[in-house]
C-alpha cells in the first residue's frame, strides 16, 4: 500500500461513527461471498456490532436434485 492510499484509508476511518475499519472489511467480505441470492444480517447488542450472519437462499423454482 502506498502512502496516499494509507492516508485515504485513515481519513475514511476517521469518519466512521459505529464500525471499525476491521468490521467494515468483514462486512464487505461477507457481502462479496453471498451467492446469487442471499443477505447479510447484522445484530447490535449493547450499542455494539455483536454478530454478522450470512444467509444464502436457493431459488426453489430452479432447484435441480443432483442425487
Amino acid at each position: 500500500m502506498d502512502q496516499s492510499t494509507g492516508n485515504q484509508n485513515q481519513e475514511a476511518a476517521k469518519g466512521l461513527k459505529f464500525l471499525s475499519p476491521r468490521q467494515v472489511r468483514m462486512i464487505d467480505d461477507l457481502l462479496s461471498s453471498v451467492g446469487k441470492y442471499g443477505k447479510v444480517q447484522l445484530t447490535v447488542k449493547n450499542g455494539k456490532l455483536r454478530f454478522a450472519e450470512r444467509i444464502e437462499s436457493i431459488d426453489a423454482l430452479k432447484y435441480e436434485d443432483s442425487r
